[in-house]
């Protein structure tokens, strides 16, 4: 998926440099960048683009208007991402702390 293309680009760019100017002294600039990875992929990429996605393709295979995917989506939002951030936060937590970059897939 989508993913896949996006997983390089956030591990470039959410190297810990933003945390680090807000986290006290001695904090591992590698867990910093995991925070910062896990976060921007799992509240701003997943929920701006991965759902849209998701409600759209899903929509269409199940043979809904536009109308009824907007529906779809606006009464599974809140508790789907819930549940996603249940399990994807420290699942992707992990993933950026333990695997070198080349072993993580989307």
């Amino acid at each position: 998926g989508f993913q896949t293309a996006a997983l390089p680009w956030i591990i470039a760019n959410c190297d810990g440099t933003v945390l680090r100017a807000i986290t006290p002294a001695g904090v591992d600039l590698s867990l910093l960048a995991a925070c910062e990875a896990t976060v921007f992929n799992q509240f701003l990429v997943i929920p701006i683009i991965y759902y849209p996605l998701f409600f759209a393709v899903t929509g269409a295979v199940q043979g809904l208007d536009r109308n009824a995917s907007l529906r779809r989506a606006r009464t599974s939002f809140a508790s789907l991402t819930i549940r996603n951030w249940k399990f994807w936060v420290p699942a992707n937590l992990a993933q950026f702390v333990l695997l070198e970059p080349q072993y993580q897939v989307a």
